[in-house]
């Protein structure tokens, strides 16, 4: 069982990367979508239901939007640059994020989340 909940959370975290755009609906679909998950593995295997801790925990970050930065360090589970990255490039790639300031402010969570991951092991 572990097996496939490892196989999940690799598909929901780092693939997120490729999610077009995202709101707060579609937020709300990928929570739903973890929940029914947990219900399927849970019928499954008893230990099915927490497997996915580190995946709720990825989306929390998400629907935080891309001020999630400071929250990051306090979280029970750690993720690597390219993996708090996503959340910045699925925030940034919806339309109009193109404009000079975007871009700007794009960077420069880019380069405050790069200082603090520096003090983190996992990185």
């Amino acid at each position: 069982m572990g097996e496939l909940s490892t196989a999940f959370e690799e598909i929901a975290i780092t693939d997120f990367r490729y999610i077009r755009s995202l709101n707060t609906n579609g937020i709300s679909k990928l929570r739903a979508n973890l929940g029914a998950l947990e219900q399927v593995l849970a019928m499954i295997s008893p230990s099915g239901t927490s497997a996915l801790n580190r995946v709720r925990t990825f989306y929390d970050l998400v629907q935080m939007g891309p001020d999630f930065i400071e929250k990051a360090m306090s979280m029970p589970y750690k993720f690597t640059m390219q993996q708090y990255r996503s959340i910045f490039d699925v925030y940034y790639r919806a339309p109009g994020s193109e404009s000079a300031a975007a871009i700007k402010i794009y960077n420069n969570h880019l380069i405050r989340l790069k200082y603090l991951l520096e003090g983190t092991a996992e990185s």
